[in-house]
Protein backbone atom coordinates (compact mmCIF):
# COMPACT_ATOMS: atom_id res chain seq x y z
CA UNK A 1 0.00 0.00 0.00
CA UNK A 2 1.64 3.08 -0.87
CA UNK A 3 -0.74 6.20 0.53
CA UNK A 4 -1.16 5.68 4.48
CA UNK A 5 -4.30 4.16 4.99
CA UNK A 6 -7.11 6.68 5.63
CA UNK A 7 -8.16 7.70 9.38
CA UNK A 8 -11.20 7.56 10.96
CA UNK A 9 -11.58 8.86 14.60
CA UNK A 10 -15.04 8.46 16.60
CA UNK A 11 -15.91 11.84 18.68
CA UNK A 12 -19.09 12.16 20.43
CA UNK A 13 -20.84 15.85 19.37
CA UNK A 14 -21.29 16.61 22.60
CA UNK A 15 -18.30 16.18 24.56
CA UNK A 16 -15.97 19.08 22.68
CA UNK A 17 -13.35 18.95 25.40
CA UNK A 18 -12.59 15.16 24.06
CA UNK A 19 -12.78 16.61 20.62
CA UNK A 20 -10.41 19.36 20.53
CA UNK A 21 -8.17 17.14 22.30
CA UNK A 22 -8.55 15.08 19.42
CA UNK A 23 -8.23 16.98 16.84
CA UNK A 24 -5.22 18.35 18.52
CA UNK A 25 -3.31 15.01 18.63
CA UNK A 26 -4.39 14.06 15.21
CA UNK A 27 -3.21 17.24 13.40
CA UNK A 28 0.41 15.99 15.27
CA UNK A 29 0.25 13.35 12.67
CA UNK A 30 0.48 15.45 9.47
CA UNK A 31 -2.40 12.66 8.15
CA UNK A 32 -5.51 13.25 6.42
CA UNK A 33 -8.26 12.16 9.04
CA UNK A 34 -11.67 12.54 8.66
CA UNK A 35 -14.21 13.31 12.59
CA UNK A 36 -17.02 10.34 12.87
CA UNK A 37 -19.80 11.48 14.82
CA UNK A 38 -20.32 9.25 17.15
CA UNK A 39 -23.99 7.48 17.82
CA UNK A 40 -24.89 8.97 20.95
CA UNK A 41 -26.12 6.24 23.65
CA UNK A 42 -27.64 9.41 25.36
CA UNK A 43 -30.48 9.81 21.91
CA UNK A 44 -30.60 5.70 21.96
CA UNK A 45 -34.04 4.22 23.33
CA UNK A 46 -36.52 1.64 22.20
CA UNK A 47 -38.32 3.55 19.39
CA UNK A 48 -34.60 4.79 17.95
CA UNK A 49 -33.76 0.63 17.56
CA UNK A 50 -37.07 -0.37 16.15
CA UNK A 51 -37.02 2.52 13.34
CA UNK A 52 -33.22 1.55 12.43
CA UNK A 53 -34.15 -2.23 13.13
CA UNK A 54 -31.63 -2.74 15.44
CA UNK A 55 -31.78 -5.10 18.37
CA UNK A 56 -29.76 -5.97 21.80
CA UNK A 57 -28.99 -9.88 22.42
CA UNK A 58 -31.69 -10.33 24.32
CA UNK A 59 -29.44 -12.88 26.10
CA UNK A 60 -26.53 -10.89 27.08
CA UNK A 61 -27.47 -10.72 30.65
CA UNK A 62 -26.45 -13.82 32.82
CA UNK A 63 -27.77 -13.66 36.08
CA UNK A 64 -25.80 -16.27 37.51
CA UNK A 65 -22.77 -15.48 35.78
CA UNK A 66 -19.49 -14.58 38.33
CA UNK A 67 -18.47 -11.78 36.06
CA UNK A 68 -20.16 -8.72 36.95
CA UNK A 69 -19.75 -7.50 33.20
CA UNK A 70 -22.35 -10.40 32.30
CA UNK A 71 -24.30 -9.86 34.74
CA UNK A 72 -26.19 -6.93 33.76
CA UNK A 73 -28.33 -5.26 30.56
CA UNK A 74 -26.00 -4.04 27.99
CA UNK A 75 -25.90 -0.38 28.44
CA UNK A 76 -27.12 2.55 25.55
CA UNK A 77 -23.66 3.80 25.27
CA UNK A 78 -22.33 0.68 24.75
CA UNK A 79 -25.27 0.35 21.48
CA UNK A 80 -24.00 3.70 20.78
CA UNK A 81 -20.10 2.82 20.62
CA UNK A 82 -21.21 -0.65 18.58
CA UNK A 83 -22.87 1.39 15.72
CA UNK A 84 -20.31 3.82 15.48
CA UNK A 85 -18.02 1.09 14.95
CA UNK A 86 -20.25 -0.64 12.69
CA UNK A 87 -21.00 2.36 10.55
CA UNK A 88 -17.32 2.99 9.69
CA UNK A 89 -17.05 -0.76 8.54
CA UNK A 90 -20.33 -0.07 6.49
CA UNK A 91 -18.33 3.06 5.09
CA UNK A 92 -15.13 1.72 4.59
CA UNK A 93 -17.14 -0.69 2.34
CA UNK A 94 -19.16 1.73 0.22
CA UNK A 95 -16.01 3.74 -0.19
CA UNK A 96 -14.24 0.85 -1.64
CA UNK A 97 -10.99 1.47 0.87
CA UNK A 98 -8.68 -1.08 0.56
CA UNK A 99 -8.08 -0.40 4.44
CA UNK A 100 -8.58 2.63 6.81
CA UNK A 101 -6.92 3.36 10.66
CA UNK A 102 -10.21 3.87 13.33
CA UNK A 103 -9.50 5.69 16.10
CA UNK A 104 -11.78 6.69 19.27
CA UNK A 105 -11.17 10.30 20.42
CA UNK A 106 -9.51 9.05 23.66
CA UNK A 107 -6.59 7.03 21.80
CA UNK A 108 -3.15 8.19 21.96
CA UNK A 109 -0.58 7.52 19.09
CA UNK A 110 2.85 6.44 20.32
CA UNK A 111 6.43 7.27 18.89
CA UNK A 112 6.91 5.88 15.07
CA UNK A 113 3.10 5.37 15.01
CA UNK A 114 3.21 6.28 11.11
CA UNK A 115 5.98 4.33 10.16
CA UNK A 116 5.54 1.47 12.20
CA UNK A 117 1.56 0.92 10.63
CA UNK A 118 3.57 1.38 6.92
CA UNK A 119 6.02 -0.99 7.67
CA UNK A 120 3.36 -3.67 9.14
CA UNK A 121 1.29 -3.42 5.84
CA UNK A 122 4.28 -3.38 3.64
CA UNK A 123 5.47 -6.68 5.28
CA UNK A 124 1.71 -8.25 5.12
CA UNK A 125 1.60 -7.44 1.69
CA UNK A 126 5.54 -8.63 0.68
CA UNK A 127 5.18 -11.77 2.44
CA UNK A 128 1.53 -12.25 1.26
CA UNK A 129 -0.17 -12.65 4.25
CA UNK A 130 -3.68 -11.53 4.07
CA UNK A 131 -5.17 -10.19 7.09
CA UNK A 132 -8.75 -8.33 8.07
CA UNK A 133 -8.23 -6.34 11.57
CA UNK A 134 -5.15 -5.07 13.60
CA UNK A 135 -4.78 -4.01 16.76
CA UNK A 136 -3.07 -1.10 17.29
CA UNK A 137 -4.04 -1.28 21.22
CA UNK A 138 -5.68 -3.94 23.50
CA UNK A 139 -5.61 -5.15 26.90
CA UNK A 140 -5.00 -9.05 26.75
CA UNK A 141 -7.06 -11.33 28.56
CA UNK A 142 -4.12 -13.99 28.99
CA UNK A 143 -0.51 -14.46 29.75
CA UNK A 144 -0.04 -17.17 27.14
CA UNK A 145 2.41 -17.06 24.33
CA UNK A 146 0.86 -15.58 21.25
CA UNK A 147 2.22 -16.75 17.92
CA UNK A 148 4.52 -14.22 16.64
CA UNK A 149 4.26 -13.56 12.63
CA UNK A 150 6.93 -11.15 12.60
CA UNK A 151 8.95 -8.86 14.50
CA UNK A 152 6.44 -6.30 16.23
CA UNK A 153 3.35 -8.12 15.06
CA UNK A 154 1.15 -11.28 16.68
CA UNK A 155 -1.17 -13.52 16.45
CA UNK A 156 -3.72 -12.14 19.35
CA UNK A 157 -5.41 -14.27 21.83
CA UNK A 158 -8.75 -12.58 23.29
CA UNK A 159 -8.17 -8.72 24.13
CA UNK A 160 -10.15 -5.93 25.17
CA UNK A 161 -10.75 -2.45 23.90
CA UNK A 162 -11.40 -0.59 20.55
CA UNK A 163 -9.14 2.43 21.25
CA UNK A 164 -7.54 1.66 17.75
CA UNK A 165 -7.30 -1.00 15.32
CA UNK A 166 -6.56 -1.05 11.34
CA UNK A 167 -9.37 -2.89 9.52
CA UNK A 168 -9.44 -4.38 5.40
CA UNK A 169 -12.03 -3.68 3.04
CA UNK A 170 -12.10 -7.89 3.55
CA UNK A 171 -12.36 -7.65 7.55
CA UNK A 172 -15.26 -5.15 7.17
CA UNK A 173 -16.70 -7.32 4.87
CA UNK A 174 -16.62 -10.07 7.69
CA UNK A 175 -17.89 -8.29 10.04
CA UNK A 176 -21.02 -6.84 8.08
CA UNK A 177 -22.03 -9.73 7.56
CA UNK A 178 -22.62 -11.48 10.92
CA UNK A 179 -25.52 -8.90 11.62
CA UNK A 180 -24.02 -7.50 14.44
CA UNK A 181 -26.71 -4.76 14.17
CA UNK A 182 -29.26 -7.22 15.32
CA UNK A 183 -27.67 -8.84 17.95
CA UNK A 184 -25.89 -5.77 19.62
CA UNK A 185 -23.27 -6.91 22.71
CA UNK A 186 -20.41 -4.52 23.48
CA UNK A 187 -18.31 -3.99 20.72
CA UNK A 188 -15.14 -5.43 22.79
CA UNK A 189 -17.14 -8.51 23.44
CA UNK A 190 -17.80 -8.78 19.74
CA UNK A 191 -14.56 -8.02 18.08
CA UNK A 192 -12.85 -10.86 19.59
CA UNK A 193 -15.58 -13.36 19.72
CA UNK A 194 -14.63 -12.80 15.11
CA UNK A 195 -10.88 -14.61 15.95
CA UNK A 196 -10.87 -16.01 19.02
CA UNK A 197 -13.16 -18.80 21.45
CA UNK A 198 -15.25 -16.24 23.48
CA UNK A 199 -15.44 -17.53 26.72
CA UNK A 200 -19.28 -17.25 26.74
CA UNK A 201 -20.82 -20.13 24.43
CA UNK A 202 -23.65 -18.68 23.34
CA UNK A 203 -21.62 -15.50 21.96
CA UNK A 204 -19.60 -18.12 19.92
CA UNK A 205 -22.71 -19.78 18.85
CA UNK A 206 -24.08 -16.18 18.27
CA UNK A 207 -21.49 -15.34 15.32
CA UNK A 208 -20.12 -18.58 14.31
CA UNK A 209 -16.80 -19.73 14.25
CA UNK A 210 -13.53 -17.17 14.68
CA UNK A 211 -13.08 -16.05 11.06
CA UNK A 212 -11.45 -13.17 11.38
CA UNK A 213 -7.77 -12.50 10.21
CA UNK A 214 -6.55 -11.01 13.22
CA UNK A 215 -3.02 -9.88 14.40
CA UNK A 216 -1.93 -7.04 17.03
CA UNK A 217 0.84 -4.59 17.37
CA UNK A 218 3.02 -5.92 20.49
CA UNK A 219 4.35 -3.79 22.44
CA UNK A 220 1.41 -1.08 21.11
CA UNK A 221 1.52 1.69 19.46
CA UNK A 222 -1.68 3.95 20.45
CA UNK A 223 -2.40 3.77 24.33
CA UNK A 224 -6.10 4.88 26.03
CA UNK A 225 -5.46 8.51 27.06
CA UNK A 226 -8.04 8.69 29.38
CA UNK A 227 -10.64 6.59 31.49
CA UNK A 228 -13.52 9.19 31.50
CA UNK A 229 -15.88 6.35 29.83
CA UNK A 230 -19.47 7.65 28.56
CA UNK A 231 -20.20 4.61 27.75
CA UNK A 232 -19.84 2.98 31.10
CA UNK A 233 -21.41 6.27 32.67
CA UNK A 234 -24.58 5.46 30.15
CA UNK A 235 -27.96 3.62 31.36
CA UNK A 236 -29.94 1.30 29.82
CA UNK A 237 -32.70 0.96 27.49
CA UNK A 238 -36.61 1.00 28.52
CA UNK A 239 -37.65 -2.09 30.14
CA UNK A 240 -34.34 -2.37 31.88
CA UNK A 241 -33.28 -1.17 35.44
CA UNK A 242 -32.11 2.54 35.17
CA UNK A 243 -29.15 3.84 37.01
CA UNK A 244 -31.51 5.97 38.94
CA UNK A 245 -33.26 3.20 40.35
CA UNK A 246 -30.51 0.19 40.22
CA UNK A 247 -28.60 2.68 42.30
CA UNK A 248 -27.31 5.35 44.61
CA UNK A 249 -24.00 6.33 44.24
CA UNK A 250 -22.32 8.32 46.71
CA UNK A 251 -19.16 7.13 44.90
CA UNK A 252 -17.33 5.09 41.93
CA UNK A 253 -15.47 1.49 42.63
CA UNK A 254 -13.93 0.50 39.18
CA UNK A 255 -12.64 -3.05 39.37
CA UNK A 256 -9.25 -3.44 37.56
CA UNK A 257 -6.52 -6.31 37.11
CA UNK A 258 -3.70 -4.54 36.80
CA UNK A 259 0.22 -6.80 37.37
CA UNK A 260 -1.57 -9.69 37.67
CA UNK A 261 -3.89 -8.42 40.95
CA UNK A 262 -7.12 -7.52 41.18
CA UNK A 263 -7.30 -3.59 41.65
CA UNK A 264 -10.00 -0.91 43.11
CA UNK A 265 -10.26 2.17 42.18
CA UNK A 266 -11.89 4.83 43.20
CA UNK A 267 -13.40 8.30 41.57
CA UNK A 268 -15.05 10.66 43.28
CA UNK A 269 -14.54 14.34 44.59
CA UNK A 270 -12.77 13.39 48.14
CA UNK A 271 -10.75 10.52 46.54
CA UNK A 272 -9.34 10.22 43.10
CA UNK A 273 -7.18 7.32 41.50
CA UNK A 274 -7.14 5.27 44.75
CA UNK A 275 -5.49 2.12 43.75
CA UNK A 276 -5.06 -1.00 45.90
CA UNK A 277 -4.01 -4.65 45.47
CA UNK A 278 -7.09 -7.22 46.39
CA UNK A 279 -5.91 -8.13 50.00
CA UNK A 280 -6.03 -5.30 50.92
CA UNK A 281 -9.28 -4.07 49.34
CA UNK A 282 -11.75 -4.64 51.99
CA UNK A 283 -10.42 -2.61 54.84
CA UNK A 284 -9.35 0.33 52.11
CA UNK A 285 -13.55 0.07 50.62
CA UNK A 286 -14.55 0.01 54.17
CA UNK A 287 -12.34 3.23 55.22
CA UNK A 288 -13.50 5.02 52.05
CA UNK A 289 -17.36 4.30 52.86
CA UNK A 290 -16.65 6.01 56.41
CA UNK A 291 -15.95 9.09 54.59
CA UNK A 292 -18.30 8.85 51.45
CA UNK A 293 -21.32 6.55 52.23
CA UNK A 294 -24.34 7.04 54.39
CA UNK A 295 -23.94 5.34 58.10
CA UNK A 296 -26.08 2.33 57.51
CA UNK A 297 -24.58 0.93 54.21
CA UNK A 298 -20.93 1.24 56.23
CA UNK A 299 -22.93 -0.94 59.20
CA UNK A 300 -24.83 -3.53 56.70
CA UNK A 301 -20.99 -3.73 54.70
CA UNK A 302 -19.40 -4.32 58.02
CA UNK A 303 -22.01 -7.46 58.66
CA UNK A 304 -20.97 -9.14 55.37
CA UNK A 305 -19.90 -12.29 56.73
CA UNK A 306 -16.21 -11.71 55.96
CA UNK A 307 -16.70 -11.48 52.17
CA UNK A 308 -13.89 -8.55 52.42
CA UNK A 309 -11.51 -10.85 53.94
CA UNK A 310 -11.48 -13.28 50.40
CA UNK A 311 -9.69 -11.79 47.44
CA UNK A 312 -11.02 -14.59 45.67
CA UNK A 313 -14.74 -13.73 46.13
CA UNK A 314 -13.29 -9.86 44.55
CA UNK A 315 -16.01 -9.20 41.87
CA UNK A 316 -18.58 -11.12 44.37
CA UNK A 317 -18.39 -8.43 46.95
CA UNK A 318 -18.17 -5.44 44.41
CA UNK A 319 -21.45 -6.43 43.91
CA UNK A 320 -22.48 -6.98 47.01
CA UNK A 321 -21.56 -3.28 47.74
CA UNK A 322 -23.41 -2.43 44.50
CA UNK A 323 -26.48 -4.16 46.03
CA UNK A 324 -26.39 -1.79 49.09
CA UNK A 325 -26.91 1.02 46.50
CA UNK A 326 -23.40 2.60 47.89
CA UNK A 327 -21.19 2.26 44.90
CA UNK A 328 -21.25 1.73 41.08
CA UNK A 329 -19.03 -0.96 39.57
CA UNK A 330 -18.10 -0.01 36.30
CA UNK A 331 -15.65 -1.90 33.90
CA UNK A 332 -11.46 -0.48 33.90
Amino acid sequence: MKKFPPIYCISLKRRQDRRKAAVKMLKKLHLPYELFDAIDGKNIDDQYMKKNGFKVYKKWKLVKSNQPFYQRDVKTGEIGCALSHYFLWKKIVEKNLECAVILEDDALPLKGFQNKIKKALRTFDQKSIPWDFIYLCRNKTSSKKEKKVFPGMYVPRFSYVTVGYAISQAGARRLLAMNYQKNIIAADEFLPATYSKHPRKDIQKLFGPPQLKAFAFDPIIVRQASEDSDTEASTFLQGQPTKSTLLKTTSQLTVGWINGNFCLKTISSKKEGVQMPAKSYGETVLTLLNEMATPRSVEQIARAKGKEKDADNLLEYALYLLSLGALQVVRW
